[in-house]
């Protein structure tokens, strides 16, 4: 099915990417999760990321409880194959700028802020 093909595209280009993180394809759904190394920030990565073009879901939005601080949601349901490919790319770009950690601390928060308005519920 196309949704295989999004799935198996984006896993793929993840690991290729992002091979520090993990991720397993799910057997059904519209979602991927990725587990990012401990010590991510997922709500400035997916500040960075949204600045760089993509949207991506922290997992402590995603989670009752005791929120994953270092997981994201990717959707692969609605996006083209080569946008997704193109997307998880931007989305190893925003990786890189986080573990380098060569941000200030000011812009951090920032980016971390906008983050958790723009995807709150």
């Amino acid at each position: 099915s196309e949704l295989r093909v999004h799935r198996d595209a984006m896993v793929a280009e993840i690991r290729s990417q992002i091979p520090e993180a993990r991720v397993r394809p799910p057997q059904g759904g519209y979602f991927l999760w990725l587990r990012l190394p401990v010590g991510i920030d997922a709500d400035l990565l997916a500040g960075i990321a949204l600045k760089l073009g993509v949207k991506v879901y922290p997992g402590r939005l995603c989670f009752p409880g005791e929120p994953e601080e270092n997981a994201l949601r990717l959707c692969y349901s609605y996006e083209e194959t080569e946008r997704l490919i193109a997307g998880i790319r931007r989305l190893a770009e925003a990786f890189r700028q986080v573990r380098s950690n060569s941000m200030e601390a000011e812009t951090k928060e920032s980016l971390a802020a906008q983050s958790r308005r723009l995807t709150t519920y």
